[in-house]
């Protein structure tokens, strides 16, 4: 009782401690009550004074005791209609300030807690954000309430002094909607967590930290260190992993031609930076950059043509002041790029590209202050690296389309630097198609340009050239593999351009191609091999050893109308098409070429005619040869050996010097075929000569020379035992007597050997060296049917006249010796061809020679030859009376008295000649000599040349024909020729 009189005893209240108590319940009333009243209406009345929004405030505490501070589900809301977010909002706030303070020095909070904080954004089509437009439009209204005052003696702006022991965040959440690109662009961030240790404000004094954002669907950053304000200092590592990078493309697509469809970027690094006195320091350490699961794309097509499965940068050392970057590796993880080539013939992401360039605006800005000379920055990159990557290569502008695939793509660049004048290793592996795997590497040199590299391509298909190839050729490629390997050397010389060399060998191997337009083989080999081969860019040199064909095909085929399938393997070009315009052509000095060796093992050759009827085809098998010596110089010609057989049993070889690669051709070659079988050859002879072959074989020796553009060429062509079989109908066969001319030819052995000389211009344009021999040919067999005794006489080495012919006496049936010998010379050529058949017609001249045998036979009965001149005038015209009678003798002599000259007096002997004569001529017209005795003498005749030829010369009778003899012929003279002809059996 006494102790609460106390309390309010007049003493008490003028205690220490009843003031004390006073002043604790004041402040307390103060904190507890009126405080947060007053925060709250300062929030809410600051906010709405600035921003012109709505505060929503559900709770305030503050313990003074505790020097706490404690908002509850704070909100802050736009006065837009229909608006349901809060530009910002939380669940709670806590701040725990100390006592320390007044130690420290600065105001200092054990504690900072952040509990779902909540920021929305909106940033309108002008840019401007809703925050923003909110401070400009209740700027005005402002700024006429307050009143600036200022002060003669203003002092610069001092940052406070504070002190954190702790700031944490937790589930925090960013929402930003942007109009500004023309479309809306939505990001979200959330949870967000992060705590901070030790932040101060203090110069040059900082407090470790740590940093954790959520972000949201696997994004996340992590930063720790430490961080100073004044001044601006800090280091640590952070780690950013997830980031859409894509979502971001919108911002800086105006400045692509490509779409940024997908990736995922990871950051980290150590740090260290600063801004003390204005300049502004960064040093990066152990950085990295990882982009994941990229994918780039052309705007106007839904394919993305690029995807990186992951490019991974570091890791990377930065120094600013320094300035020098140094990157120690480059990773990039399975690229997969597809490029096209479209209708029009250009890549289909460059005309993108130049669509994008052709649009953009010039940036080119002109300045009158020149720019200020900086020190170049530094940068290295040790080593890029391209794992297990994929470029896909599609052609629309061939038809039907051409498509390569290069796959397990490794490649690896290294020493890159500023100067790219160092030497920089490198690296390329990758397969084409269903290849091994081709390598490429060596040493670069940027600057200048050189490159000393090893190529290896391994069995890569050659058929991947088709579409290209059809484009051009009437050619499929079948099969078959490219292979190389050889080292390569280049460099750019200012003054002597690109120089460089290569030495290496190249495989072709199991080609196989077919003529599309007949669809048949054309072309083929097991395996090619130029081994080795070295190239000289400056000035251009090629040096082979050895070109090496193993079973090497191809085929030669006529077709039924006629057409050589290899005139037929270029593709006309569009009628459509516009001549190209020709352009000066450009002198060059040709390449110097050396081919040691070019040879040939078990080759074969197909040759068909579908043209004939029946159908043609033959083979050369066995091919085996080389050529040596192959050389560009003018003076070298090369060696030429080739061996073969034709069919089974036929042999061919091609011997001689070539030159092709002289100015002007130069070939001394020889092709023999030996003992070809003629049978195959039937078409050829039912078309050419209307017959088929029954048998026989071919030996056929060509030599040509072609020196200075001329042909000088030597054809032999010998025919073994060679038989025509039965005739055929061919609107092409050579009006000539084919049998008689091979008769002719063919020796008592059965060989025909003829000798074809042709020679020609290669420069004129009317050269062709089948038609030359084709023309020697048809020469010789139409001289020998029209001219065969001429052809017999150049064997034998007389004149035609003296065998074609034999010249008998008027009345007579004998032969001198030189006819004789003429017989017998004929005899042998008709023994050497046993093919051959003479035909001999004896002429009679009727007339004449039937008054020489009335001569013959008045002679013969009058028997003169012992008898002087007047017995052989009583003989006579004892005749004539016996004959006519006496009376017609007297007439007859008064008769020639009467036609005397009456006023010359008789010559008596004169007169006795004539009378003579006369007798003598009524006489031989008295003779009697019929028709068959003008065919007797006919009959003698032939008698006597067929026992020169049969009897004596032992020709075959089978081969001696006498024609039914004519008497209508025609004397020369006082000799009538029997004539010869020459047919065969």
């Amino acid at each position: 009782m006494n102790t609460f009189k106390k309390l309010f005893s007049r003493q008490f209240y003028r205690s220490i401690v009843f003031w004390l108590l006073s002043l604790l319940a004041l402040y307390a009333l103060f904190g507890f009550l009126l405080l947060p009243k007053l925060l709250n209406n300062t929030i809410r009345d600051q906010v709405h004074s600035h921003l012109g929004w709505q505060t929503e405030i559900e709770k305030i505490e503050v313990n003074p005791f505790l020097l706490t501070l404690t908002i509850n589900h704070l909100a802050i809301k736009e006065n837009t209609v229909g608006d349901t977010d809060s530009p910002l909002s939380f669940s709670r706030f806590h701040a725990d300030f100390e006592l320390r303070s007044l130690i420290e020095g600065a105001f200092t909070f054990k504690n900072v807690e952040l509990t779902d904080p909540s920021f929305s954004v909106l940033i309108n089509p002008n840019g401007s954000t809703n925050i923003q437009q909110a401070l400009i439009k209740n700027q005005q209204v402002t700024s006429k309430k307050e009143e600036i005052i200022e002060t003669d003696n203003e002092t610069p702006s001092v940052m406070p002094k504070l002190l954190f022991d702790n700031i944490n965040v937790v589930n925090g959440s960013l929402i930003a909607k942007d109009h500004s690109h023309g479309e809306l662009i939505t990001h979200k961030i959330n949870p967000i967590s992060f705590q901070l240790k030790a932040f101060s404000t203090y110069v040059e004094q900082g407090g470790e930290y740590q940093l954790q954002l959520a972000l949201g669907d696997k994004q996340s950053l992590q930063w720790k260190g430490n961080i100073a304000v004044a001044p601006i200092a800090s280091s640590g590592s952070f780690n950013i992993k997830g980031i859409r990078l894509h979502r971001f493309w919108p911002y800086i697509k105006q400045f692509s031609p490509y779409e940024l469809r997908h990736s995922n970027v990871d950051l980290a690094a150590n740090y260290a930076l600063s801004f003390i006195d204005n300049q502004f320091q960064l040093t990066l350490n152990q950085a990295f950059v990882t982009f994941n699961d990229s994918q780039i794309a052309d705007p106007q097509n839904s394919d993305h043509f690029v995807d990186i499965k992951k490019i991974k940068v570091g890791p990377t050392e930065f120094n600013l002041v320094e300035q020098f970057v140094a990157i120690r590796n480059i990773e990039i993880d399975n690229i997969g790029l597809d490029l096209v080539r479209g209708k029009n013939g250009e890549l289909e992401l460059l005309q993108s590209l130049t669509a994008f360039t052709n649009s953009a605006p010039s940036t080119t800005e002109t300045s009158d202050t020149a720019e200020e000379k900086t020190s170049p920055f530094l940068w290295s990159i040790d080593n890029i690296n391209i794992n297990n990557s994929t470029l896909q290569i599609t052609d629309k502008a061939v038809t039907g389309v051409a498509s390569i695939k290069l796959h397990d793509i490794n490649a690896s660049l290294s020493a890159l630097n500023q100067s790219l004048s160092n030497k920089q290793p490198f690296s390329l592996s990758y397969k084409i198609e269903s290849s091994q795997q081709n390598n490429f590497s060596g040493e670069l040199i940027a600057q200048p340009f050189s490159l000393d590299s090893n190529i290896k391509l391994a069995q890569i298909p050659i058929n991947i050239i088709q579409p290209y190839l059809a484009e051009a050729a009437n050619i499929s490629i079948k099969s078959g593999h490219l292979s190389l390997d050889g080292n390569s050397k280049l460099a750019l010389d200012a003054s002597k351009g690109l120089m460089g060399t290569f030495d290496g060998q190249i495989d072709i191997a199991e080609f196989d191609s077919e003529d599309t337009v007949n669809n048949r083989r054309l072309l083929g080999w097991k395996k090619l091999s130029v081994t080795p081969i070295k190239i000289n860019l400056s000035p251009l040199t090629i040096n082979i050893n050895e070109i090496a064909l193993d079973k090497p095909y191809s085929r030669l085929i006529i077709t039924e109308d006629r057409k050589v399938n290899f005139s037929q393997l270029m593709v006309e070009s569009s009628s459509n098409s516009k001549p190209e315009k020709k352009s000066e052509a450009v002198t060059s000095p040709s390449p110097e070429i050396e081919i040691a060796k070019i040879s040939f093992k078990d080759g074969d050759a197909y040759f068909a005619d579908l043209s004939l009827i029946p159908q043609f085809g033959t083979s050369i098998q066995q091919l085996n040869g080389a050529i040596k010596g192959l050389s560009s110089s003018k003076k070298q010609a090369a060696d030429v050996n080739i061996n073969g057989s034709v069919e089974e049993y036929g042999k061919v070889a091609v011997q001689g010097e070539i030159n092709p690669f002289s100015d002007q051709l130069y070939t001394d070659m020889s092709v023999t075929f030996d003992k070809i079988e003629l049978t195959t050859l039937t078409p050829y002879a039912g078309r050419y000569a209307g017959y088929v072959i029954d048998k026989g074989k071919l030996t056929l020796d060509l030599n040509y020379k072609i020196s200075d553009g001329l042909l000088d060429g030597k054809n032999r062509l010998i025919l073994d035992q060679f038989e025509l079989g039965e005739q055929v109908e061919s609107k092409e066969s050579v009006d000539l007597p084919i049998k008689l001319a091979l008769a002719l030819f063919k020796d008592s052995k059965g060989v025909i050997d003829i000798s074809l000389p042709t020679k020609g211009d290669l420069n004129s344009p009317d050269f062709e060296i089948g038609g030359l021999v084709m023309k020697a040919l048809t020469n010789v067999i139409t001289k020998a049917v029209t001219s065969p005794f001429s052809l017999l006489a150049s064997l034998a080495g007389g004149d035609e006249q003296s065998l074609n012919s034999v010249a008998f006496e008027l009345g007579s049936a004998s032969i001198n010796n030189e006819q004789k010998n003429n017989l017998k010379t004929l005899a042998s050529l008709l023994v050497e061809r046993p093919e051959l058949i003479l035909e001999l017609r004896v002429n009679v001249d009727s007339k004449q020679e039937k008054l020489k045998l009335q001569q013959q036979a008045l002679a013969k009965q009058l028997d003169l030859s012992n008898k002087d001149e007047q017995q052989q005038l009583n003989a006579m015209e004892s005749l004539y009376s016996d004959k006519k009678g006496e009376k017609a003798l007297k007439t007859l002599k008064q008769q020639l008295l009467a036609a005397q000259d009456e006023q010359q007096k008789v010559d008596e002997k004169q007169f006795q000649q004539q009378y003579q004569q006369v007798l003598s001529d009524q006489l031989v017209i008295l003779q009697p000599i019929e028709t068959l005795q003008l065919s007797e003498l006919a009959q003698q005749r032939i008698s006597i040349i067929k026992n020169e030829l049969i009897t004596i010369n032992k020709v075959d009778n089978q081969q001696v024909f006498a024609l039914q003899p004519s008497l209508t012929g025609s004397a020369e003279g006082s000799v009538i020729n029997t004539i010869f002809s020459l047919t065969s059996k």
